[in-house]
């Protein structure tokens, strides 16, 4: 699937509003509060939770582009060696820090991060040992789903059909309280990557009034789920009451902005080059900034001022994104990614009674 120079530009958006949510909004990090910044800063921070669900609409729109046309061990090879290293390298930065903090070792979980190491924990309920982590669980089973309708052919119809379905079974299963079963098809977040499925499908086949249609419910979905639930967490946790309206008015224009990323034209070559960077390193960026970012404003707070505090740890979470994506997520990556699909072609030659 070709680069989207503005989507590119909303994944940095929205990569940069969860950093500045957790390092700057979250209660209690900030020992003597956050009187040193503008309170429209802070407020805007805290609305910078939805950077979460702008992310997933994302997703939505450019995995379903990514499975299409690709066979199933494509797209799992790609998807491995994108996800992988990068995460791994933020388990390790979170072992160390974990590790720099304990005086008691035979207190130390050590089995939590070999359980977050395989990307389990979401499953077996286990905590997170980066507080970022929780949302691969909830991309792993996008994926599963994907894969499970791509047993046979994508076509339009299949994939729309999906895209109502999904979230609305999901609504139906917890209104019968079956709520395993509602959280494992992921109620909560299910109408955002649906409602990026619809974007795509609008992309790929034009406009079509069922689409519209079906984007339409899993806004209003969407809508009402971040506001009856995830906007509480918001203002629990950072004890400062968010506007309803506001909040319904971002979730719309997080739509709306994947939408118009999708059909705009792109920017000149040289700045979506520059645009396309950025967004690469912003999946490292979002793995290691709240464990590294908590630590350095807890080192650093009362020795320097406040200010300077939050652009070191700003700047120092970047530096390590840079790092990660420039020496392990592009070289592994690309290594990984050739093994498995080799994996996968040996295996398929051998099933097929190739070797003798």
């Amino acid at each position: 699937m070709k680069r989207f120079s503005i989507i590119d530009c909303l994944r940095v958006l929205a990569a940069f509003s969860i950093v500045f949510y957790h390092l700057v909004a979250l209660k209690g990090l900030w020992i003597q509060g956050t009187n040193f910044l503008p309170d429209w800063f802070v407020v805007a921070s805290v609305y910078g939770g939805l950077g979460v669900p702008l992310l997933f609409i994302i997703s939505g729109f450019v995995i379903t582009g990514s499975i299409w046309g690709k066979t199933n061990p494509e797209f799992i090879a790609s998807r491995i060696s994108r996800l992988l290293p990068a995460y791994l390298a933020a388990v390790l930065l979170a072992f160390v820090i974990q590790v720099s903090q304990t005086s008691d070792f035979h207190k130390f979980n050590f089995n939590i991060f070999a359980v977050n190491s395989l990307l389990l924990q979401g499953a077996l309920g286990a905590e997170n040992v980066n507080g970022a982590f929780w949302t691969m669980w909830v991309e792993i089973t996008f994926y599963s789903l994907l894969l499970f309708l791509a047993r046979k052919k994508l076509t339009y119809s299949r994939v729309l059909g999906f895209a109502v379905a999904w979230p609305i079974l999901a609504v139906y299963f917890r209104t019968l309280g079956v709520e395993w079963l509602a959280g494992a098809l992921q109620q909560n977040f299910a109408p955002l990557f649906a409602g990026g499925i619809c974007i795509f499908l609008i992309r790929k086949y034009g406009q079509k009034l069922l689409t519209w249609l079906a984007l339409f419910v899993n806004v209003v979905l969407s809508t009402n789920q971040l506001l009856s639930q995830n906007f509480q967490n918001l203002t629990s946790y950072s004890g400062i009451q968010l506007s309803t309206m506001v909040g319904a008015t971002l979730v719309f224009l997080c739509f709306a902005s994947v939408y118009l990323g999708s059909v705009a034209v792109s920017f000149p070559k040289r700045v979506s080059s520059v645009i396309t960077y950025v967004g690469s390193i912003t999946y490292a960026l979002y793995l290691v900034h709240q464990n590294l970012g908590r630590l350095i404003i807890s080192k650093l707070q009362g020795i320097l001022e406040p200010n300077l505090v939050l652009t070191i740890s700003v700047m120092s979470c970047v530096l390590v994104a840079v790092l990660v994506n420039a020496f392990i997520e592009r070289p592994f990556g690309s290594i990984l990614h050739s093994k498995i699909r080799t994996n996968f072609e040996s295996t398929s030659f051998h099933d097929r009674g190739g070797a003798s």
